[in-house]
């Protein structure tokens, strides 16, 4: 929607829950996480009409919290490995198109990874 609240469009139509959505630096895309609590989830690129949903990671994990690079080349995530409340968390960096996802930290405890820019 604009900033006052005008034209707002609805850019998923399922019935999951999306925790966290970021917009990539250029203003064209969405990254979220696709998913239910409880249940496992992915990590998901759309354009902000909607369009051009394509699911980035897969699987029995529960990969949350994305966002973009301030290059809009990579997206970090968290996965979870399990559903109990003492599994695992880590963190992971992908390609933006969901190629190349590396482990990037083991073992933190974070709802949402953050890029900082280099000074």
């Amino acid at each position: 929607m604009n900033a006052n609240g005008s034209h707002a469009t609805q850019v998923t139509k399922d019935k999951v829950t999306h925790f966290v959505v970021d917009w990539s630096p250029d203003g064209r895309r969405l990254v979220y996480d696709d998913g239910n609590p409880g249940t496992p989830t992915a990590i998901v690129v759309s354009n902000t009409d909607g369009s051009g949903h394509r699911m980035l990671t897969h699987g029995g994990t529960r990969d949350f919290g994305p966002r973009w690079s301030p290059d809009g080349r990579q997206i970090a995530f968290v996965r979870v490995f399990g559903f109990s409340s003492g599994v695992a968390q880590e963190t992971y960096v992908m390609n933006a198109d969901g190629t190349h996802q590396h482990l990037l930290h083991k073992g933190a405890k974070q709802l949402t990874p953050a890029w900082q820019p280099l000074p």
